[in-house]
């Protein structure tokens, strides 16, 4: 169906049934006040035409004989015992008992009368009395459903030589039994229009709206892994559609870097994977070429042995930082302490490398982390400032404004300011020469990663007295 397809036609058609549901409570409420209003209306007019501040009969005999002359159209009147029972000679009013009550109680009362059949009279007995019955219901109800014919009949207390009797004056309601009905067919008529009316204004502006967004998308759809230097054109004059292309373009530019990151990684991967299985490879080829002594194979067993140590490393390296990238290995622990951690790590990185490392932290210090990930990140950054010649290496911590700082210095020959941005991608080297033994070049790469997972930032300046000193700070929590 067209309205699960479009939202033009949705919006169109939720608008639709909202105004039907808001027009429907306002036609509803507006009969109703104007049924209630001709009601009271009718009843002032009682009221107002006969002398109810006596309740002498007589006199209110003489109102009523006068306002049944004085008026068009008929008028009725009877008078009736407590009992009910008429005490003029036509019985031309039924009695309501429930106003027939209030009246007894010396009020006044309201009640309602239709026609017993629906005969008109004859032009040859125009004197016939006709028979009303009394409506049930309640008053409200009576207003709101008028019948054709009926009366509205006041009940006037009065007595007579002590004797409690009540007075009926009936009076028809004449031209408001049509105009309700016909308020209501315009309200509704009037409101089917405006139903459609903004309905229409609803679809034709949510189709102009969703217009750009079509452009958008199919603009959107034009880009694929092939092509990611494309970028959806701006020209919108909306704030909001001109934020969703700023934020596609930017989405689809980081869709760019991490496709091309990727493809580095994989290109430098299959290069570092290549050359020690080439140079494990040609060593076996060369000894199988001719029978060897047994210190010749063992020379080349030991080759061969060394370049699988060097494989295993590079895998392990790769795992490691394939699941620090994707959080798998992350295990958050809430404070925890910061300077045995980077005791540990000092102490492995002086044990493996031989070089000094230092350890100056403030007491105390406590964040949230995964401890096995925050030690090989400093182990990482210490070894790599042994292995660049920068021993003795520190490693401080303290406190920041809302954050934890770990810094690690070495006494090296520094980085070079234009290698700085690349110090972190996975196999670089700052020095090409250290290539074949100083580590596989992911040790870096792993400490970005570790700490983007915790939601920190890393920098690199010179340090004071020359060689490289690596800031990290991480917030408390």
């Amino acid at each position: 169906m067209i309205w699960r397809k479009s939202l033009p036609a949705r919006l169109a058609l939720s608008t639709a049934g909202m105004l039907s549901v808001v027009l429907l409570l306002l036609t509803g409420s507006t009969y109703f006040l104007t049924a209630i209003l001709i009601q009271r209306a009718v009843d002032s007019a009682l009221m107002t035409a006969l002398p109810l501040q006596s309740r002498d009969l007589t006199v209110l005999m003489a109102g009523a004989e006068e306002f049944e002359r004085g008026a068009p159209g008929a008028r009725l009147v009877q008078v009736v015992d407590a009992e009910g029972e008429p005490l003029t000679d036509d019985e031309a009013l039924p009695v309501d008992e429930r106003a027939l009550a209030q009246a007894l109680r010396g009020r006044v009362a309201f009640a309602s009368a239709v026609p017993h059949d629906d005969d008109e009279e004859g032009d040859d007995d125009k004197h016939r009395v006709r028979e009303f019955e009394a409506r049930e219901g309640s008053s409200w109800w009576q207003a709101m459903t008028p019948q054709r014919g009926e009366i509205r009949v006041i009940y006037i207390p009065a007595r007579v030589d002590r004797e409690l009797q009540v007075l009926q004056v009936g009076m028809p309601l004449g031209p408001s039994v049509e105009v309700l009905p016909q308020v209501l067919r315009a309200m509704l008529l009037l409101s089917a229009l405006a139903i459609l009316i903004v309905s229409w204004i609803t679809f034709y502006m949510a189709g102009a709206t969703y217009r750009p967004l079509r452009e958008i998308m199919r603009s959107a759809g034009r880009i694929t892994t092939k092509n990611l230097a494309v970028r959806i054109p701006d020209g919108w004059h909306d704030e909001t559609l001109h934020q969703l292309t700023q934020v596609l373009n930017a989405m689809i530019a980081r869709l760019q870097e991490s496709f091309e990151a990727q493809g580095r990684f994989v290109a430098s991967a299959a290069h570092e994977l290549r050359g020690p299985l080439a140079a494990m490879r040609a060593e076996l080829e060369v000894t199988l070429r001719r029978s060897r002594t047994p210190e010749e194979y063992e020379q080349a067993l030991n080759g061969a042995l060394e370049e699988t140590a060097r494989l295993t490393a590079l895998s392990e390296h790769l795992l490691v930082l394939a699941r620090y990238e994707r959080g798998a290995s992350m295990s958050m622990e809430t404070d925890l302490p910061l300077t045995p951690l980077l005791q540990r790590a000092g102490v492995e990185v002086a044990r493996s490398t031989g070089g000094e490392v230092r350890v100056e932290a403030e007491e105390g210090l406590t964040l949230t982390g995964d401890p096995i990930a925050l030690e090989r990140m400093v182990a990482n950054l210490a070894r790599n400032g042994v292995e660049a010649g920068g021993a003795p290496v520190v490693i401080e911590a303290g406190r920041g404004s809302g954050h934890i700082w770990i810094a690690v210095c070495d006494h090296g020959p520094g980085i070079p300011p234009e290698t700085v941005p690349l110090l972190f991608e996975p196999f670089y080297r700052a020095d090409p020469a250290r290539r074949r033994d100083a580590g596989v070049g992911l040790g870096l790469a792993i400490v970005k990663t570790i700490v983007e997972a915790h939601r920190g930032e890393i920098s690199v300046e010179p340090a004071a007295g020359g060689g490289t000193r690596f800031l990290v700070k991480f917030p408390r929590t």
